[in-house]
């Protein structure tokens, strides 16, 4: 081939190069897929025609080189725009993810805290009454009575064993309901505990005391324990008694409020992260 055909030639691939240069560095970001596919196929069959026109003279082996890069060049944009556009078309809805992650995490927590309360026993006492009695016996002298009861509740699901009533000192007159087995022990120091070998779950006794002037009752008991752990000392006041169904209902009330807050909450994230 004489220097005008390769000439020609080399124009020819020249031009085609700077249609491909064009083609692959335009960013066109309102391109659908349809337009993408027209532009990636006049990609290569530009490409081709460089090469193609490369192998006709020594000068094509530049250009021909140039045209494979170009073309590699415009197939990994293309590749990367492809990864792109599949990235953005998967989306998560947080908001059915939090719909179903509220009721898991509140029956979690929930089992959790029965689970705790089941395997802790804990003792509730408080006092019951605290009272003074001006006692006159037929043709005698009247005296002052004190007297106070201590109520004491085993409120776990486990039993409580080596119920201990502590005193200061030794211990007056006293009865228990609902009567069980118990026994007085004297201490090395002189004061002497009401000893209950077991309490078991739910059970609740009344421990009444009568003693004389001119000792009251903060000078009577000294704390309550067990092997398990310490009375928790509260203080009450009478009410009245709702029955079995009524309790369930407010038990069920509480749920569905707990349940709601982890769902709020959720939600309140859930926009957070999305904001």
């Amino acid at each position: 081939m004489n220097d005008a055909g390769i000439g020609g030639v080399l124009a020819k691939s020249s031009l085609c190069c700077s249609k491909l240069l064009s083609d692959s560095l335009e960013t066109k970001e309102t391109d659908g897929p349809n337009e993408r596919r027209q532009r990636r196929a006049r990609l290569r069959k530009g490409a081709q025609d460089v090469e193609e026109g490369g192998l006709l003279g020594r000068h094509g082996g530049t250009v021909a080189g140039w045209a494979r890069r170009v073309k590699a060049s415009a197939m990994a944009r293309d590749s990367l725009q492809a990864g792109n556009e599949v990235r953005g078309s998967v989306n998560i809805n947080w908001q059915v993810v939090a719909t179903i992650a509220a009721p898991i995490v509140a029956f979690v927590v929930g089992a959790a805290w029965q689970r705790w309360l089941e395997n802790r026993p804990v003792l509730i006492s408080f006092y019951g009454h605290v009272a003074a009695f001006t006692f006159t016996p037929p043709g005698g002298q009247a005296s002052n009575i004190h007297t106070h009861a201590v109520v004491l509740r085993n409120a776990s699901r486990k039993t409580a064993t080596n119920v201990r009533f502590h005193h200061h000192g030794t211990v007056p007159d006293f009865t228990i309901w609902q009567p069980l087995p118990h026994h007085v022990e004297t201490l090395p120091g002189g004061s002497q505990d009401i000893v209950i070998p077991t309490l078991v779950p739910g059970k609740e006794i009344i421990v009444s005391y009568l003693y004389f002037p001119p000792v009251t009752f903060q000078q009577i008991n000294a704390g309550i324990d067990c092997d398990q752990g310490g009375a928790r000392a509260i203080p009450v006041l009478l009410r009245r008694v709702y029955p079995r169904w009524a309790n369930n209902l407010a038990r069920l009330l509480a749920l569905i409020g707990l349940i709601t807050v982890v769902y709020l909450g959720l939600r309140a994230v859930v926009a957070f992260i999305g904001s």
